[in-house]
């Protein structure tokens, strides 16, 4: 396998595809590719009781978390390539698959979808994985015109993200499931199959249920299935490409994974995945469906979008971390932050994650957002998640459950930085924390200690984060700018810490591709 083919194996084809075209070279971010397209988001269930399954493995949970879920993973992306799908992302326990143009007509697309749900439910509902741990999945479908944008590019770092109503229709479709086996398509998926198949339920609001118990009406007539055709119908494309198009592969790709993939060792590929202590954030970046839609269609709101990512780039570069995931799904505008991930992790990682996190909420308070960060730090298995021929590199493992959690407990008092004893302990003598007890997460059977990374002093003269009104942001006091100063000036009282300065270009025969530079993940 060539090299561009084992970086082209990290992205979806719909994105292979378009960086192989020679004039993407002169179009500059941001920049919109419209496609319409049959849109399926899969979540597994059961995952909350696999993690806790894992946790009594001790540090090893988080590397037999990831066997089953790629065993899981793998019989659906067989089952997804066989319809003519394209996994778009992973999104830790669920995925968003997309049903690119070569797949047929928009019609035909939408029964292969439907198609392709229905065979996962049959193969994999309640897929037993140890004794009292079951996965199933629920999975929506919606249809339409999706956004796919290009943003970012902070020390030639790209990410790509899919925004537009076929996907709320998906998350909502999904929404709708009872329970893990069920399969409900949109009313405007319903409205191309409706002559196809029969359904279990049409629901008032119009959403058809198509599968319960992963089990559908036996009546159901289906297309005829697709061949398969590798990585989507581009494998002569990646053969026949030059360096330029690996050059652009390679701005999409995680510096995390060019530690472990060079052209003169393409075999050390297979041992991308180790257990790691890391510091995680998981961000939500504040931005309202209606933004995500805007974007979808308009060239300020995309611009927007833009800005706001590559605020989020430059707060985490900026202390030398590596930007995990980012993606619309149904839980809003979120990304994963992760530091002490290779080429590079520092022996204050946790310090430097807290001071990227309250960046973070100042950067895009500026920009009238007000974001929310749960902030955690331990044992994670950092690797491969998905097949041989459709992959992306995860960080899983309770502690970034557990920072998942703190961002939704963040967002409903008042956003900013949430962060767990763990931390407290670790950089407790370099920051100052307000504590603000102890709370029940899901998952968890002790209590969570937590806390704000915020000076007293800060909290006095701005105001309490849980009096702020809706339209707060941009507007005085600055609370998480004078909080971020406080920090950053403990912090240097103390030892020298210096963040890498982004408003001077690294030499180029120094950092070539992003994948060169540790805070370029």
């Amino acid at each position: 396998m060539k090299f561009i083919e084992i970086l082209a194996s990290y992205m979806p084809s719909i994105i292979v595809k378009d960086l192989l075209r020679d004039e993407v070279a002169s179009e500059k971010a941001p920049r919109r590719v419209v496609l319409p397209t049959v849109v399926m988001f899969a979540d597994v269930s059961g995952f909350t009781k696999l993690s806790e399954a894992m946790a009594r493995h001790g540090p090893e949970g988080a590397e037999y978390l990831t066997r089953h879920l790629n065993s899981y993973f793998s019989q659906m992306v067989k089952s997804i390539a066989s319809e003519g799908g394209d996994i778009f992302k992973f999104a830790g326990d669920a995925m968003i698959v997309l049903w690119p143009e070569s797949a047929g007509t928009l019609e035909q697309r939408a029964r292969h979808a439907v198609q392709c749900a229905e065979s996962v439910q049959r193969a994999l509902h309640e897929a037993k994985l140890e004794e009292g741990v079951t996965l199933s999945v629920k999975i929506g479908i919606g249809v339409g015109a999706v956004s796919i944008l290009h943003l970012g590019g902070v020390l030639d770092r790209m990410e790509y993200v899919a925004v537009g109503d076929p996907l709320v229709q998906a998350f909502a479709a999904e929404e709708h499931c009872k329970a893990g086996g069920e399969v409900l398509v949109s009313p405007s998926v319903w409205a191309l199959v409706k002559d196809f198949i029969r359904p279990l339920e049409v629901l008032k609001d119009g959403f058809a249920r198509i599968t319960e118990h992963g089990k559908g009406a036996p009546e159901g007539v289906f297309i005829s299935r697709m061949p398969r055709k590798g990585k989507g119908g581009v494998g002569i494309e990646l053969q026949l490409a030059g360096r330029a198009a690996e050059a652009r592969l390679k701005q999409y790709t995680p510096g995390a994974i060019q530690t472990w993939i060079s052209p003169d060792a393409l075999e050390l590929e297979s041992w991308g995945g180790d257990l790691r202590n890391v510091s995680v954030l998981f961000v939500n970046l504040g931005l309202r469906n209606d933004d995500l839609l805007a974007a979808a269609k308009y060239r300020e709101p995309m611009h927007r979008v833009h800005e706001v990512l590559r605020t989020v780039q430059s707060a985490v570069y900026r202390y030398e971390g590596s930007v995990n995931k980012f993606l619309m799904d149904d839980k809003g505008s979120t990304l994963i932050a992760v530091f002490g991930l290779p080429p590079i992790s520092h022996h204050d990682d946790s310090t430097r994650a807290v001071l990227a996190a309250l960046a973070i909420c100042d950067g895009l308070w500026d920009l009238e957002l007000q974001a929310s960060v749960g902030v955690t730090t331990g044992v994670v298995f950092c690797g491969v998640v998905g097949s041989t021929t459709r992959k992306e590199y995860s960080v899983l493992g309770d502690t970034v459950n557990l920072s998942a959690r703190l961002m939704q407990r963040a967002m409903t008092t008042g956003g900013g930085v949430i962060v767990d004893s763990q931390i407290v302990r670790a950089t407790g003598s370099e920051l100052e924390y307000a504590d603000l007890g102890e709370i029940s997460v899901k998952g968890k059977s002790n209590l969570i200690r937590i806390a704000r990374p915020y000076p007293a002093a800060s909290v006095r003269e701005g105001l309490p984060l849980s009096s702020r009104p809706a339209n707060y942001p941009g507007t005085e006091p600055k609370l998480f700018k004078t909080a971020f100063l406080r920090q950053c000036a403990r912090v240097a009282r103390q030892r020298r810490l210096r963040p890498m300065d982004l408003s001077v270009a690294p030499p180029d025969e120094a950092v070539a591709q992003p994948g060169d530079l540790a805070g370029a993940g």
